[in-house]
C-alpha cells in the first residue's frame, strides 16, 4: 500500500498497516491486519456495508480484524471509492464499482498472505451482496456473511421507512408522494437517516439478491446472524438455494439484532465470539476441497 502507516501491537501479536492501493487515479484506502512474526494461516477480505450501516459496522470490523489477526488470520479491510478516505465521486458509485473495489482488496490480500493460505470474503449487510458477487472471480474463495442483506429491494424499503420516520421526527416535509425512488430520480440523491443515497447506487443495487450474485459451484458459506433458530429467511429458502448451488452452508446464531437505521452509539458486542467462530470456520474451510 502507498504512503502506509505501520502500527505494531506486540502484546496482541499483530501489526496493522493503513494506506492507499488500487491505482493512482482513484486509490482506495485500506487497512491490513496481520499476525506479528509468523505467517498468516488464512486471508480474509472484509466487504463493508454502505450508508448508516457503515458507521455502525466500522468499530466492530476493527475489533474483529484485530481478534482474527491475533489468531493468525490476515485481514484486509477497505473503503469503497467515494466513501470514507477513498477517493472518487459518491454520485458515480455503483454496485459493479463496489464489487471491483472488493476484487482489488482481494488481490492485495493475496499478495500479503502466503501463497498457500486459503482465501475468504466476509460481507456485512449490503457488503454481503458485494462479497457474493466478488466470489465469481475467485473460485476457491470461501464466503462469510454477517447479518447479510439478502435482497437489495428489501434493503431500500427499509431505507425508505427510515427516511420517512426521520422526516416525521424532524417535522419536515416527507418529500415526493412516490417516496424515496421518486426523490432520487428527481434530484439524484436523497437523505436517508442522515446519509446521502445517490441514484446510481440505488438503481444498480435495488434488483440484486444474494442468491443471484453468488456463482454456482461448491464453496463453504458461513452466515452469522443474531436471534434464534427459525428467525428470518436464512434458515429456510436462502439456505436451500445456496445448498442447491453446491455451497456448504453453516448458520451461526450469535448476539442480538442491531438497530441498523437508528443506532447512534454502536458498541461491538459479541465480536470476540464471532471472531472465534470465523477462525474455526476458516480452519475447517481450508481442509475442504473447493
Amino acid at each position: 500500500m502507498g504512503n502506509e502507516v505501520l502500527r505494531v501491537d506486540a502484546a496482541a501479536g499483530i501489526e496493522e498497516r493503513a494506506g492507499w492501493f488500487g491505482g493512482a487515479a482513484a486509490p482506495l484506502f485500506g487497512y491490513s491486519h496481520a499476525p506479528l512474526d509468523r505467517p498468516a494461516t488464512a486471508a480474509l477480505v472484509v466487504c463493508p456495508p454502505v450508508l448508516g450501516d457503515l458507521a455502525i459496522s466500522y468499530r466492530r470490523e476493527v475489533v474483529l480484524a484485530r481478534e482474527l489477526a491475533g489468531a493468525g488470520v490476515l485481514v484486509q479491510r477497505f473503503q469503497y471509492r467515494g466513501m470514507g478516505n477513498s477517493l472518487g465521486d459518491p454520485a458515480a458509485t455503483t454496485f459493479p464499482g463496489l464489487v471491483e473495489d472488493a476484487c482489488l482488496a482481494v488481490e492485495l490480500a493475496r499478495s500479503l498472505a502466503p501463497p498457500a493460505a486459503p482465501l475468504a470474503l466476509l460481507g456485512s449487510r449490503v457488503g454481503a451482496l458485494v462479497a457474493a458477487a466478488a466470489t465469481r472471480r475467485f473460485s476457491g474463495a470461501a464466503l462469510a456473511l454477517w447479518e447479510p442483506v439478502v435482497e437489495g429491494g428489501a434493503y431500500f424499503r427499509e431505507a425508505r421507512r427510515a427516511w420517512m420516520i426521520r422526516a416525521m421526527a424532524e417535522r419536515r416535509d416527507r418529500g415526493r408522494p412516490d417516496g424515496l425512488a421518486g426523490e432520487l430520480r428527481e434530484r439524484g440523491w436523497a437523505d436517508v437517516a442522515g446519509d446521502e443515497l445517490h441514484l446510481a447506487l440505488y438503481e444498480s443495487t435495488v434488483e440484486r439478491t444474494l442468491d443471484g450474485e453468488l456463482a454456482k459451484g461448491p464453496r463453504p458459506v458461513l452466515v452469522v446472524q443474531p436471534g434464534s433458530a427459525g428467525d428470518g429467511a436464512l434458515d429456510g429458502p436462502l439456505s436451500q438455494a445456496l445448498a442447491a448451488r453446491g455451497c456448504r452452508v453453516e448458520i451461526a446464531r450469535l448476539g442480538e439484532a442491531e438497530a441498523w437505521w437508528f443506532n447512534p452509539t454502536p458498541e461491538p458486542v459479541g465480536v470476540a465470539e464471532v471472531a472465534g467462530r470465523l477462525s474455526t470456520w476458516l480452519a475447517g474451510a481450508a481442509r475442504q476441497p473447493a
